[in-house]
């Protein structure tokens, strides 16, 4: 039932986001209303071709907005007698952003127990973090088994030699492609495995099942930027890890982008958990950017604190699967 009201909870929230829009959509006439709503429509299936165009995962990112704009404009469709147009509109808006992963429910799998559970904190840190002994703070009280971060660089790389002493298995990259990137592990590192790639950093250690590739990424933002030009990149480095992998960052676009979807598959690994918020685009627009893929991955994610930075962090509670 918690879960479940929760979930309306987040369900609403993308209705209420297009509320301001819909309070103006209240005074155009059915043929107006179907204009828009064929708008939205296009608007929404654009988000499914970034395999096309990066484009498309351009408008994937915002595709729970234009969803939840969609349900409302059939919500007003209804209102205005277009009834057939106007339940198909609800229905196709609700369905995208059920669908998508968010809600509280459908991807939430909490470890079994006694499994071997890996306890995971993902963080984009923010170049010269103010204070960044606060995400040291919260990661030694929390006591992850897995750290993934991105732009440890500047002052926010004063916690690396921390995090070095507290783990046996770690690496930090500064090199061009990786600047900022840095894995660290509670389990013993498998030898001459640490690497810095594109895009990437990344370290094979012993598991909890046997060994597993723990690797940190931070793609760029989506076209016109290239962020799918990176995922291309890392799609062959990826595929030429073998065994099971968890691969985590900012990958600065959602789950549900073409990009993403490539990169697990050449990982051969699936999003943990459901979608969390990391991030406000242009401070308003909520999007969930921060993920943890993993081989075989079936467990739990919530939200953490910013600490001083622009993104909220992510932890998850997983078990794997064999690669």
């Amino acid at each position: 039932m918690l879960h479940f009201r929760a979930g309306i909870r987040v369900l609403a929230f993308y209705l209420v986001q297009a509320n301001a829009y819909g309070r103006g959509m209240k005074m155009l006439s059915p043929k107006a209303l179907r204009i828009v709503a064929g708008g939205l429509l296009v608007a929404v299936l654009a988000g499914f071709l970034g395999d096309l165009h990066p484009v498309g995962d351009t408008f994937a990112v915002f595709r729970l907005y234009v969803a939840g704009a969609l349900a409302l404009v059939g919500a007003l469709q209804l209102q205005a007698g277009v009834r057939n147009q106007g339940l198909v509109n609800l229905g196709l808006g609700l369905g995208v952003i059920v669908m998508a992963g968010v809600l509280p429910f459908g991807r939430q799998f909490p470890p079994g127990e006694g499994a071997a559970v890996v306890r995971h904190y993902q963080k984009n840190m923010l170049y010269h973090n103010d204070d960044p002994r606060r995400v040291l703070d919260d990661i030694l009280a929390r006591d992850p088994t897995v750290v993934t971060l991105q732009e440890a660089a500047g002052s926010s790389a004063l916690i690396l030699d921390d995090l070095f002493d507290r783990y046996p298995a770690g690496v930090a990259c500064d090199t061009p492609e990786s600047i900022g990137l840095a894995v660290f592990a509670d389990y013993p590192p498998v030898a001459d495995t640490a690497f810095c790639a594109t895009r990437m950093a990344g370290v094979q250690v012993e598991g909890p099942t046997g060994p597993v590739w723990v690797i940190s990424t931070h793609l760029r933002w989506v076209w016109p930027y290239m962020n799918a030009f990176h995922a291309d990149r890392m799609v062959p480095e990826l595929a030429a890890l073998d065994g099971p992998k968890i691969i985590a960052g900012d990958f600065n676009v959602v789950p549900w982008a073409a990009s993403v979807e490539r990169i697990a598959q050449a990982a051969g690994a699936e999003r943990v958990g459901r979608a969390v918020v990391t991030y406000a685009v242009a401070g308003v627009l909520r999007v969930q950017i921060d993920n943890i893929l993993a081989t075989g991955g079936r467990g739990v994610t919530r939200a953490l604190p910013k600490l001083g930075s622009d993104h909220w962090g992510v932890w998850a509670e997983y078990t794997l699967g064999e690669g």
